[in-house]
């Protein structure tokens, strides 16, 4: 597998900032939150003085193909706000493709079903009717149930704007144990979802040819209310100090977490959205060399299905001939809590 560039929605790094023109289209209408957690870099390691490339999910089957839902958008805003706003003195370059090497610190919004890369990393395949979940390059105790074979009901929600969409309500799965137990979200009397779950990964970068030491983080929700709702994960002090004590009597920065996003409240107008988050378990992970090399085979070997699998999707773009257009910054004018 070569270190081949992939697209990102949005890129951080010393040289100043670089996003996709399809990000951009919807950034601009809202901001990211003027508060500034220090939870955010304590829990993800997505330090300011760090570059970090962030990949928002663009397959998802309810959003036209290319573009992204606004639920992720909402999580992409709480987890690289921080960044952003020191980055204002920077010119901004927009750009029809954002190129990302393997070797970089990768942050990745949203599950295998809307996120095309983290396909490749958990091991999920698309056998032409669902998601096949055929087993994660890097041992792992969590993943999520993209099967709709192995999914008891359907679960209702509000998009902004009045429409309720149905969807399978898909779950995690947990492999600790000899026997793995499966987590659905709890759906109210009329199978709205009284709750959804949200599953958090950090882990080394495997794909990394050079083991250049950068990191993955994935956030995905069972639905796009989980996934948003790590907005409320990156303020809830009590939740990210039990991951982090787990943590440190662990002796480890990685970990897999998960979480149940409550208390929806459902709104025709601003649709359905998760007020708190309950923290469920958290796994503190260790790896040796040897595990990172054969998670690297593992995701080598899966490559070229991956590439074919997630370009007929607009996953993947060749790189624009285009001249690059600077921009200004147009972040710091409210709120990132935009329309749905």
């Amino acid at each position: 597998m070569p270190p081949l560039d992939v697209g990102a929605s949005l890129k951080i790094a010393g040289a100043g900032v670089s996003l996709t023109r399809s990000v951009a289209s919807w950034l601009a209408k809202v901001g990211p939150s003027r508060r500034q957690s220090s939870l955010l870099g304590s829990l993800f390691g997505v330090e300011l003085a760090n570059s970090h490339s962030y990949r928002v999910g663009m397959l998802h089957p309810t959003a036209s193909v290319g573009n992204t839902h606004p639920d992720d958008r909402i999580a992409l805003g709480s987890l690289a706000g921080p960044a952003l706003r020191q980055s204002l003195e920077r010119q901004w370059r927009e750009e029809d493709f954002v190129p990302v090497n393997f070797e970089e610190n990768l942050v990745l919004i949203g599950s295998a079903g809307p996120e095309g890369l983290s396909r490749l990393i958990f091991g999920y395949r698309n056998n032409g009717k669902f998601l096949e979940y055929v087993g994660t390059p890097l041992d792992l105790p969590y993943h999520w149930v993209e099967d709709e074979r192995e999914v008891r009901s359907e679960c209702l929600r509000y998009q902004s704007g009045g429409a309720v969409t149905t969807r399978p309500n898909w779950g995690v799965r947990s492999l600790k144990g000899a026997a793995g137990a499966t987590r659905f979200p709890e759906l109210d009397r009329q199978h709205f979802l009284a709750s959804d779950l949200l599953l958090v990964s950090r882990i080394p970068n495997f794909l990394s040819v050079t083991r250049s030491g950068s990191t993955l983080i994935s956030v995905g929700g069972t639905h796009g209310v989980g996934t948003r709702a790590v907005s409320l994960v990156t303020k809830d002090r009590d939740v990210v100090s039990q991951i982090l004590e787990t943590l440190r009597e662990s002796g480890t920065d990685y970990f897999q977490a998960l979480l149940s996003a409550e208390k929806i409240h459902h709104h025709e107008g601003s649709g359905s959205v998760a007020t708190t988050v309950r923290l469920l378990d958290v796994v503190p992970l260790h790896f040796t060399d040897l595990q990172l090399e054969k998670a690297f085979d593992s995701a080598a070997s899966a490559y070229t299905g991956w590439v074919s699998e997630t370009s007929t999707r607009a996953n993947q773009k060749p790189f624009s001939t285009s001249p690059n257009r600077i921009i200004r910054p147009w972040f710091g004018y409210g709120p990132f809590e935009g329309p749905e």
